[in-house]
């Protein structure tokens, strides 16, 4: 395993985030990235890379689930636990790394590219690299799914700020402007899928749901002529452009 540049953000990142590097899984995150996953319209035969998998959650969920999954992260502590699991994983900062020579990815194409929690992290010149690397990394019909603080609603405010390494505040427009030139562009944009944490009081939870939906239905008819999303966190998915 190669060493990487780290900055000094994130010394401590994972000990703020309680990352204990168990790879274990709540049920409720379970039933969260299967819905995010039928959402995307993969197949179980999909190939799969994460960037950024942190705590390596979602890598466990994939395996799980039969699918062939890939990880690279940028904190060496985490890469470590990933591969002593049995993970395909990799310390590479693809936004960064230039020379292919140095690239575990290289050759590589794949079915889909998650991002969860990883776009506000970047500048905006950052995040238009990261998308012209992804789009030569899939195949056709490809696509990249992406999770973040969502910039369309006033309630993410507390998400966005309560991590200081943010960098960028996430919306549609600013996703669609960002993809011109890349070659991916922008077919979804959406609230994050909704689950229950807790299953004896999901029915409450399912009811807020639905006021919430009324909810974004007239603000956003109000103000905007059109419903837009405002749960705190958003879910992008983006592909490949027509040639």
């Amino acid at each position: 395993m190669r060493e990487a540049q780290v900055s000094s953000d994130y010394e401590h990142y994972r000990e703020w985030k309680g990352w204990g590097g168990g790879l274990g899984l709540e049920k409720w995150k379970d039933r969260y990235f299967a819905g995010e996953i039928q959402r995307a319209g993969l197949e179980k035969s999909a190939t799969i890379l994460e960037i950024g998998f942190g705590d390596g959650e979602f890598l466990g969920w994939a395996r799980k689930n039969g699918f062939n999954a890939t990880g690279i992260e940028i904190i060496p502590q985490l890469v470590e636990v990933a591969l002593s699991n049995g993970f395909d994983a990799h310390l590479y900062d693809i936004v960064s790394q230039d020379s292919d020579s140095k690239n575990p990815l290289s050759g590589r194409h794949y079915d889909a590219v998650f991002a969860f929690d990883v776009v506000e992290h970047l500048t905006p010149n950052q995040a238009k690299v990261l998308f012209q690397k992804l789009a030569k990394m899939l195949r056709p019909g490809g696509r990249v799914i992406l999770r973040f603080p969502n910039g369309e609603s006033l309630f993410y405010i507390p998400v966005q700020n309560g991590d200081y390494t943010h960098r960028m505040h996430v919306c549609q427009l600013k996703l669609e402007h960002l993809c011109l030139g890349t070659g991916l562009k922008l077919m979804k944009y959406s609230n994050a899928y909704r689950v229950a944490n807790k299953r004896s009081t999901a029915w409450m939870k399912y009811l807020f749901f639905l006021f919430r939906d009324l909810v974004e239905i007239f603000i956003g008819y109000l103000y905007y002529n059109r419903r837009r999303p405002l749960d705190p966190v958003a879910t992008a998915v983006l592909i490949l452009c027509e040639e």
